[in-house]
């Protein structure tokens, strides 16, 4: 008996925000350096409600790259940092 609501949905609605930076080792010198975390990125992301494809659209690129970002594969750069921070407001 299906009860109109999605537990999948419910359970990302409620979940608490990552931390907005973490701390990793420079890949040049091994120095602690502060980096945006790829996890709040994608919480930002989906909490309202953009898939990649269509926020990389807004951003104007590609959707790799987005995911690279938000797997902290890649560095945010300031100017995707703000793109990301337009929405923090909507949370």
């Amino acid at each position: 008996m299906s009860r109109g609501w999605d537990a999948a949905a419910v359970r990302e609605k409620t979940q608490k925000a990552p931390p907005k930076f973490i701390d990793e080792p420079c890949p040049r010198c091994g120095s602690p350096s502060r980096v945006v975390n790829g996890a709040w990125l994608r919480f930002v992301r989906k909490r309202v409600g953009l898939t990649l494809r269509q926020f990389a659209k807004r951003a104007g690129v590609s959707a790799p790259y987005i995911c690279d970002i938000e797997r902290n594969r890649r560095n945010c750069l300031p100017a995707m940092r703000e793109q990301y921070e337009q929405f923090e407001g909507f949370l």
